[in-house]
């Protein structure tokens, strides 16, 4: 395990792909974005070194005024184990950020459980679980970082909800919010309920069999509930006033209770004589009543549940407050504010950035494999994961819905820091950050994301079908560069049963300079006294779509041809993407061939002798897979003398792969023409056309070469040039 710092566009991110994923890790870059943390880093790590895996690890931001972070979901089938590990970037006292994690039938992961190890400290908290938790194996476990809460007000009867088991659920995991370590001793009071159903009294049952709570104390009169209010004598106190609406004896040491900060979970559907438990609840009451609907939130309400009265006056009434954690569905006409359906007390804290990570030992486990490490701009990348196959169920799965979702940069990193510049360099810590870094860690790169879905088919970029090896080529992007962030996404499901899995992996896209697109200015001429002639260019390196380098990168510059020119090695770094290189040429020398920043330029020269590079012509025009091929280049002139003996044209080829050409061929002194070869490859069903190209001076040739493959039926009928053995 290692652990740089530095940003993508200055530490080697192909090399340390290559060099993690060869001993079996992952090479993550983490951009200080929210939830990215060291102890993330460690967590996974440590999964690594052990035979648990990373299967799910969110992350994300948590205000200081909201209750808890938005939850998670894991679905498994067949675990022996889980471990939920949490962590947070401001320190604070144990208990101010708790991990709450609900087990598939609802029961909280509870510290002090025989199958539970549970630890926290001020910047962390985890638990892990052996399976089955208390009958539990399989199914959706539900996670969450809260706050403490200490009182929840509910703006509804105990018996409203349509399904009792929604209702339920929702008080369940009010519950495990007020006692996230448990509470021992419970006063449950209850009056006036219509029907047999009682969520309230339901939700203590359960926890109570779930060990989350002790004892349970339950008063339905006012003469025996009053006497109990006695201070620090409860660690919940659960209670439901549906009756009559008049002046109740508890009502004064109630609410002194709620204001000294007692846990408490209240509904109370009095109007004119609730008010003084509303003073220390920090809540407010709406003119919204029988509403028939509470919506989902996403957090601790997470689908719409229905309400029915059963025929009381009133059965739901709207809330206000500084923490409302439910909704309710209240036309607009009657509630032009939000109507809160259930309200919270909770103790603020400070702005987190948060992650957690749930670990497995079970099958599906996924591993990075990429395809290529050195991506750049320009070219689609592919993005592929892999199940090695001690790691896929014997038999496979039923089904398998995999993607990969990829948040990319709109706008290139070169391109905002030649806007911006660099800036001075910085110490931190007694290590020195360069320009680049250090104005990257100031700038917001704008992001997108997209999804695609994952092949094993042998389609869609996919070499093999059915080797548990999933594909997607990311059709549209590679066009920016920067961080290209991967989350591969996969619902594994067999006999009924889902289990779900994701993996993180980054890669860096680096502008993929091209010599054609990149702005080249010769400067003013000077000239030696040995003839040779001096001047500065100005070079914009970029790629295809303009994406600049930007300032900072360095570079090793090279010229050709060899024996005319002598380059200055260093570029000069101008200020927003610009490089200035100091260049020699020999008399007579029609243009000069820059090696720089992984790509070559074409450099004319102020010549007004030399010829001119009048044509280019490629023969035959067409050939089968490893057929000879030539070309010509004239000039309008015989060439000049040079130390090179003559003019040298410089050649490209744009698909190597089918058909490449010399760096570079001379034209001798004296001569107008010369011929070259063209090595021409192997191309595979469809045919290639090649266009080559060979520059002098001011001027640029080009002629095409189609090249076919022999056994497919696409290949069209050629006239070989040349004699060649096949």
């Amino acid at each position: 395990m290692s652990v740089g710092f530095g940003s993508g566009a200055d530490l080697n991110g192909p090399l340390l792909t290559l060099l993690a994923e060869r001993q079996g890790g992952i090479y993550m870059q983490n951009p200080n974005g929210p939830g990215y943390d060291l102890k993330d880093f460690y967590g996974k790590a440590f999964g690594a070194l052990t035979s648990e895996f990373t299967a799910l690890d969110p992350k994300g931001s948590l205000p200081a005024n909201q209750a808890a972070t938005e939850p998670f979901e894991y679905s498994g089938c067949g675990d022996s184990s889980l471990l939920f590990d949490s962590g947070w970037n401001i320190g604070v006292t144990p208990g101010d950020l708790s991990l709450v994690v609900d087990a598939p039938n609802g029961d909280l992961v509870r510290a002090g459980d025989p199958a539970v190890q549970n630890g926290r400290r001020g910047l962390w908290h985890f638990s892990r679980v052996r399976l089955p938790y208390h009958g539990a194996t399989t199914g959706t476990w539900r996670g969450q970082i809260i706050r403490p809460h200490s009182l929840y007000v509910n703006g509804f009867v105990t018996d409203a909800f349509a399904s009792p088991k929604e209702g339920t659920a929702l008080v369940r995991r009010e519950i495990h919010r007020l006692c996230p370590q448990g509470c021992k001793r419970v006063l449950y009071y209850e009056q006036g309920r219509l029907s047999p159903q009682s969520v309230y009294q339901n939700a203590l049952q359960l926890e109570k069999q779930a060990g989350l709570v002790g004892t349970i104390t339950t008063v339905a009169l006012d003469p025996k509930f009053t006497p109990l209010l006695a201070p620090n004598k409860w660690d919940l106190i659960v209670y439901a006033q549906m009756g009559a609406d008049t002046r109740r004896t508890y009502d004064a040491p109630l609410s002194r209770l709620l204001c000294a900060g007692q846990r408490a979970i209240i509904t109370d559907t009095r109007t004119k004589n609730r008010g003084l438990l509303s003073e220390c609840a920090a809540v407010q009451y709406t003119q919204a009543t029988n509403w028939k609907l509470i919506e989902a939130n996403g957090n601790l309400v997470d689908h719409a549940m229905k309400l029915v009265n059963h025929g009381y006056p009133v059965f739901t009434y709207g809330l206000t407050s500084a923490n409302i954690q439910a909704i309710a569905q209240v036309a607009a006409a009657a509630a032009p504010a939000t109507t809160g359906a259930v309200a919270a007390r909770v103790t603020n804290g400070k702005d987190e950035q948060w992650f957690a990570n749930v670990l497995t030992t079970s099958l599906g486990r996924l591993s990075p494999h990429n395809r290529k490490t050195d991506w750049k701009t320009g070219e689609e990348p592919i993005a592929e994961v892999r199940m090695l196959p001690s790691d896929v169920r014997s038999g496979g799965w039923d089904k398998v819905d995999a993607r990969v979702e990829v948040e990319y940069p709109t706008v290139g990193v070169g391109a905002l820091l030649a806007q911006r510049g660099l800036g001075q360099p910085t110490v931190v810590n007694k290590e020195r950050i360069d320009p680049r870094a250090a104005a990257l860690a100031g700038i917001n790169i704008p992001t997108a994301k997209k999804i695609f879905p994952l092949f094993d088919d042998g389609t869609h970029g996919d070499l093999y079908p059915g080797n548990a090896y999933w594909t997607a080529e990311l059709t549209g992007l590679g066009k920016t560069d920067g961080l290209y962030k991967l989350r591969y996404i996969f619902d594994l499901t067999a006999n009924g049963c889902t289990t779900h899995r994701e993996l993180a992996q980054s890669f860096y896209v680096d502008v993929g300079v091209d010599g054609k697109s990149s702005r080249v200015a010769p400067g003013d001429v000077s000239t030696l006294p040995n003839g040779w002639h001096k001047f500065d260019v100005s070079l914009a390196p970029a790629d295809i779509s303009g994406n600049s380098i930007g300032p900072g990168p360095n570079t090793t510059v090279t010229c050709a041809p060899r024996d005319s020119c002598r380059v200055e090695p260093k570029a000069v770094d101008a200020g927003k993407g610009i490089y200035k290189i100091a260049l020699e040429v020999a008399p007579q020398t029609g243009s000069v061939h820059l090696d720089a920043f992984d790509a070559g330029f074409n450099v004319p020269t102020a010549c007004p002798d030399c010829p001119r590079l009048t044509g280019l012509k490629v023969e035959p025009a067409a050939v089968m897979n490893y057929q000879k091929a030539e070309a010509t280049i004239t000039l309008s002139a015989p060439a000049p003398k040079t130390p090179d003996g003559g003019a040298v044209v410089f050649l490209a080829s744009d698909e190597r792969t089918a058909a490449s050409v010399p760096e570079s061929i001379v034209v001798p002194a004296g001569k107008t023409s010369v011929s070259f070869p063209i090595t021409v490859y192997h191309v595979h069903d469809v045919p290639e056309e090649v266009t080559v190209s060979a520059a002098y001076g001011q001027q640029v040739q080009t002629g095409t070469l189609k090249v076919s493959d022999p056994d497919s039926k696409n290949a069209g009928t050629v006239t070989p040039h040349h004699k060649t053995d096949d």
